[in-house]
């Protein structure tokens, strides 16, 4: 009786370790390219387009390493394992520091004064401006910003009436995607465009219950169809920028960059906050959010970030609909302490 049984199971157990081996095989050929890449980022070794890349999509492009490890570990697969976990080991080290829980915030904002700020990447070739600027309206805010703003996209905003209740205003409006926009209801002060190596940048002040509030409104050339050199440009220039800045400072939009991008993490620090990260909102994503897939999830990364230094802070942050923008737009509250 007992031979026939071991005669059966023979083939059973040569063709399981044949399909193991095979698996394995094809999860260390995955796993190989991404350990490269996760070896040239954490040596620092990261100017170059398809490293950049990497970093964007590195939330989820190292989840399958989890994956890959467990089966690793019972089918005892050595190189596999350790190739494995040490992407396990990146994916902790490097996604979950964003992802912790808010910051705490003094009791002081219940009663400080309060503004608002949308931002958004309205799209130059965006078909319906019209919905951005219901939006602009439905938000109510205090302040709008504006990025890749068309002189067409601006006739049209403003012909559905989404502009009417700013008085003041700093318009960039160009033909392509590096216009800007900053539209307030209180004066805009010293306005300027400010060049970088990439795409202009653009700063204002204003005063919100007697105290001056800086605002910066960006947009960061990609680092993908254009020169890297420009895009780090403008994130360093941006840096040096804000650390130059006092008192209470606001800068939002289109940074084309996450918190998996040293240029971006570089601009933290020295008293700037990212406000997503401040209010425990770090697994927001804003891009991209048309399309069939991004439409339906929301999106796969956060390009869009409001940062703040000094007193003001931020209470709270969500995203809004895209209206016809691969972006979601950003609805920002401040509280002006201090």
């Amino acid at each position: 009786m007992s031979g026939p049984a071991t005669t059966t199971s023979e083939p059973t157990r040569r063709a399981r370790a044949i399909l193991v081996a095979i698996a394995s095989k094809a999860l260390f050929a995955a796993m190989l390219p991404l350990a490269v890449l996760a070896l040239l980022r954490t040596f620092r070794i990261e100017h170059s387009t398809t490293v950049v890349v990497f970093e964007t999509t590195l939330p989820l492009a190292l989840l399958p390493a989890y994956v890959a490890f467990i089966f690793a570990a019972i089918a005892r697969r050595r190189a596999l394992a350790v190739v494995a976990a040490f992407l396990v080991l990146c994916h902790v080290a490097w996604v979950f520091p964003e992802l912790g829980p808010a910051r705490h915030l003094p009791s002081a904002v219940h009663d400080a004064a309060r503004f608002t700020l949308f931002d958004q990447n309205i799209l130059f070739e965006n078909p319906t401006p019209e919905k951005i600027a219901a939006e602009i309206v439905r938000s109510n805010a205090d302040v709008v910003f504006l990025e890749e703003l068309t002189r067409p996209k601006l006739d049209a905003i403003q012909a559905a009436h989404g502009l009417d209740s700013y008085g003041y205003h700093f318009v960039h409006a160009t033909w392509g995607p590096d216009g800007l926009g900053i539209f307030s209801r209180t004066p805009l002060l010293d306005a300027k465009v400010v060049r970088s190596p990439g795409f202009p940048q653009m700063r204002a002040q204003t005063v919100i219950a007697g105290r001056t509030v800086t605002l910066w409104n960006v947009h960061m050339l990609a680092p993908v169809g254009g020169p890297i050199d420009e895009w780090e440009g403008d994130l360093h220039q941006l840096r040096d920028r804000l650390r130059a800045e006092t008192g209470d400072v606001v800068a939002a939009g289109d940074f084309n960059s996450t918190w998996s991008h040293r240029p971006f993490r570089e601009l933290l620090g020295h008293g700037v906050r990212e406000v997503h990260r401040d209010r425990g909102r770090g697994s927001a994503r804003t891009w991209p959010v048309n399309g069939d897939i991004g439409g339906q999830i929301g999106g796969f990364v956060r390009l869009d970030h409001v940062l703040t230094k000094g007193p003001v802070r931020a209470v709270a942050i969500r995203e809004t609909p895209s209206n016809g923008s691969d972006h979601a737009g950003l609805l920002t509250t401040f509280a002006l302490l201090g």
